[in-house]
């Protein structure tokens, strides 16, 4: 079964490299980044697929359902009764032809920095959730499996790029009084939102914690808490309210961001919190990769940075059910 999203670490109060031939990148002490240095590769972005662990760059999903049903390959007999008892088949070769050339190589971002990544034959990958679905990838390697969920199709990438992944959820208990939260940033936003935000009034099973991961000189951070929200005995009425906050912080100082997924549509904006990973360069962040498992939306951050994506692609299918939940790990307790 395929996991609603990679893991995250929650560091609850306050408080991998690929292998081959990766290059060293920089941990701090590099001034300010180029500003293009992630911008002047927008048009060469690609998706990485990481699918049973191993990474693939991600060329094509299946669309077996919709207006224009697209025919899949049959998988192997043993799927009737299990979807998840293949990983990959090889992929028929006038679908492989119809995908286009691919590169020979592409360049991938590990923990220790860029490397070159070979690009082999095209395979049929079992991407299959809660509904079974197939994608056509073309798996990497020279690089090892801790890869950035993007890759590059250009050969001039900064050697001293980094990726940093968002580490797995430890949850704490959200204190009725935010005065005993010892971290100063988590205690100052969670003050705030008890007092006036979707978290004011009658709370229970609340929840609070900081994700966080660390480029050197300055850390990608997401505040957050939720709680089930209401005066009713009847937990159908109550509500499950989150809010989070995302900035770089250096030390105790907290710069928030404002990612959104896109343009404002009806007057409604979609703001990026939750993330996969932070992209650095020299103790910097210079980009923030979110969206997965359904996409991999790349924003570049820093001074001359745009609030908008620089790259996005929808890579996965499948029921809203399948995806569920958020950081908090509070839920609506009468939901499907």
């Amino acid at each position: 079964m395929r996991l609603a999203s990679c893991s995250f670490v929650l560091l609850a109060a306050a408080a991998c490299h690929g292998g081959g031939a990766a290059s060293p990148g920089n941990r701090s002490g590099g001034g300010a980044p180029p500003p293009d240095v992630l911008s002047r590769h927008a048009t060469a972005m690609r998706p990485v697929l990481i699918e049973g662990g191993k990474p693939y760059l991600w060329l094509h999903m299946i669309q077996p359902y919709g207006d224009t049903p697209e025919e899949a390959p049959p998988p192997p007999a043993c799927a009737e009764e299990n979807l998840d008892c293949w990983k990959t088949m090889p992929a028929p070769a006038d679908k492989a032809a119809a995908l286009g050339a691919l590169p020979a190589t592409v360049t991938v971002l590990t923990a220790q920095g860029t490397c070159v990544a070979k690009v082999e034959p095209v395979v049929i990958v079992n991407t299959s959730g809660c509904e079974p679905s197939m994608t056509y990838a073309a798996p990497l390697s020279g690089c090892g499996d801790a890869l950035a969920p993007v890759a590059f199709t250009a050969a001039d990438v900064a050697s001293d790029l980094r990726w940093l992944p968002a580490p797995p959820v430890k949850m704490a208990a959200l204190p009725s009084d935010a005065g005993a939260i010892t971290d100063p940033v988590q205690r100052r936003y969670v003050t705030g939102w008890l007092a006036s935000s979707s978290l004011a009034g009658t709370r229970r099973d609340g929840r609070t914690g900081v994700v966080s991961v660390d480029a050197g000189d300055e850390a990608l951070t997401t505040v957050v808490a939720g709680a089930l929200v209401g005066d009713s005995d009847d937990e159908c009425e109550l509500n499950a309210a989150g809010e989070q906050a995302l900035g770089l912080r250096r030390g105790d100082d907290f710069a928030e961001l404002n990612l959104t997924e896109g343009p404002e549509v009806d007057g409604y904006v979609v703001s990026v919190t939750e993330w996969d990973g932070a992209i650095a360069w020299r103790g910097k962040v210079v980009g923030v990769v979110s969206g997965r498992p359904r996409q991999v939306m790349v924003h570049a951050v820093g001074p001359a940075a745009a609030g908008t994506p620089l790259f996005t692609e929808t890579i996965w299918w499948d029921n809203e059910e399948c995806t569920q939940g958020t950081w908090s790990g509070v839920e609506y307790p009468c939901g499907p």
